[in-house]
């Protein structure tokens, strides 16, 4: 009997260490999972353009061609408004013809020539006289001989002069192909060309109207980025973890759920009083048959999964403790 009693308290003392180390390890795992961030949810958020900008006119004069209207897409670099260029493309027909005037005198050696053909003649009537005289002293006279070296000397001096003119006239050349490059920049200034892909939100100005340089032309928003602000609690999620956590977009159109990924890009500099902060988070946004799959102004809700924030350390609080930890060992 006594065996047998043994026997049963060790049975129970087994069974009560096993159900004391299910207890402590369910204990340890209901704090883990209570300890486990959560998932945020935001329902009130604002959608709006990521990069909106007012296109300007980049010199004064009337409008001659309007090539927007809006609401429409518009490319990067398609042609907005086109200003009266009648003026400028005068002034660059005259400035071309007056460069192909120069370039024609340029190529046009005959004086060259010519000047080199007396030169060659000069020097053979000089050396001519030279080896007469040599041949039969006195033959020829000192005056005819240094007016035939003088000959010569004019000669290379008209050279000389053609060349320097040559030189100026591609100089002048050069100077005429500037003014044209100048003309064709203030003309591309009269093409009013969109900076950025997007949308035509608001156009100012119409056919026929007369712009001032900087007046804005039209307002052209992009539409595959936007941008998604939300306000959120310091104590949900702290401001220095919140960069590059990803978030979830999510609307309802009709019975049709609808869903695009984006990451926390900035958080506003501002704590408000009831310590919430702004949080900013770029969408790449999609085309869709009709238009694009989600527009500025619509109600969303954002999903924030800061169980995948980044770890930051506060180094204000990591210097504190350590030189309370010090204090405490002295």
């Amino acid at each position: 009997m006594s065996q047998i009693a043994s026997q049963r308290s060790r049975a129970y003392r087994v069974k009560s260490i096993v159900s004391l180390v299910v207890a402590v390890l369910l204990s340890q795992l209901q704090i883990a999972v209570a300890q486990q961030p959560q998932d945020i949810q935001i329902s009130e958020c604002n959608v709006t353009f990521a990069e909106k900008v007012d296109v300007p006119a980049l010199d004064s004069g009337p409008i001659t061609k309007i090539g927007i209207e809006e609401n429409q897409a518009i490319a990067a670099d398609q042609l907005v408004a086109e200003l009266d260029s009648s003026v400028l493309q005068n002034q660059r027909i005259a400035a071309e013809a007056k460069r192909a005037q120069l370039a024609a005198k340029l190529a046009d050696k005959s004086e060259m020539r010519y000047a080199e053909t007396v030169h060659a003649e000069a020097v053979r009537t000089y050396e001519s006289y030279k080896r007469q005289i040599d041949r039969t002293p006195g033959s020829i006279s000192q005056n005819d001989l240094a007016e035939s070296r003088l000959g010569v000397e004019r000669a290379q001096l008209e050279i000389d002069r053609l060349a320097r003119q040559y030189a100026d006239i591609s100089v002048s050349i050069g100077i005429q192909d500037l003014e044209l490059k100048q003309f064709d920049l203030q003309l591309e200034k009269l093409h009013v060309r969109s900076p950025l892909s997007g949308v035509v939100l608001k156009r100012f100005r119409s056919l026929g109207e007369w712009v001032d340089k900087g007046d804005p032309i039209a307002t052209i928003a992009r539409m595959d980025q936007l941008k998604v602000s939300a306000f959120v609690s310091e104590r949900l999620l702290s401001p220095r973890r919140a960069v590059g956590v990803p978030v979830d977009v999510i609307w309802n159109e009709g019975d049709v759920k609808r869903t695009l990924r984006g990451r926390i890009t900035s958080v506003e500099p501002q704590m408000f009083s009831d310590s919430t902060y702004r949080i900013n988070v770029m969408i790449e946004n999609h085309q869709v048959v009709g238009g694009w799959k989600l527009t500025p102004g619509r109600s969303v809700t954002m999903v924030i999964y800061q169980a995948e924030a980044n770890p930051a350390v506060d180094s204000s609080a990591t210097a504190t403790n350590t030189s309370n930890a010090q204090g405490m060992k002295r």
